[in-house]
C-alpha cells in the first residue's frame, strides 16, 4: 500500500490527547459556566494553555507518533498550540487517531 502526503500533518490521539482541551466540562462546573470560562480567556492566556496541551499531548502520543516516523510519514512538528490554534488558523492539517494508524 503507498499513502501520499503532500505535507506534514499534526497527528492526535482522539482519547486521551485531543480531549484535554476539554476536561473542565467533566470536572462538575454547570455547562453554562464552563462555556462563560472558556469563552472569556484572554487569547495570550489561551495561547500558553494550549501550548501546554499540545505539550502533553505529545508525550501521551509519542509511541504512535516514533512509529508514523519510522514508517516515513511526515509529522508537524512545527506546531506548538495543537489541534485547535491549528483549525482556527490554517482550517486544518490534523488528523485524529480512533485507532487506524496504529
Amino acid at each position: 500500500m503507498t499513502l501520499a502526503q503532500r505535507s506534514p500533518t499534526l497527528i492526535v490521539n482522539i482519547e486521551p490527547s485531543a480531549q484535554l482541551p476539554y476536561a473542565l466540562y467533566g470536572e462538575g462546573p454547570p455547562l453554562e459556566d464552563c462555556d462563560l470560562l472558556t469563552a472569556s480567556v484572554p487569547l495570550a492566556l489561551l495561547r500558553k494553555a494550549h501550548r501546554a496541551w499540545a505539550e502533553q499531548s505529545k508525550a501521551f502520543d509519542r509511541e504512535l507518533l516514533e512509529g508514523l516516523t519510522r514508517a516515513g510519514f511526515r509529522i508537524d512538528t512545527e506546531d506548538e498550540l495543537g489541534w485547535q490554534f491549528k483549525y482556527l488558523q490554517h482550517g486544518g492539517g490534523y488528523y485524529f487517531n480512533v485507532g487506524c494508524s496504529t
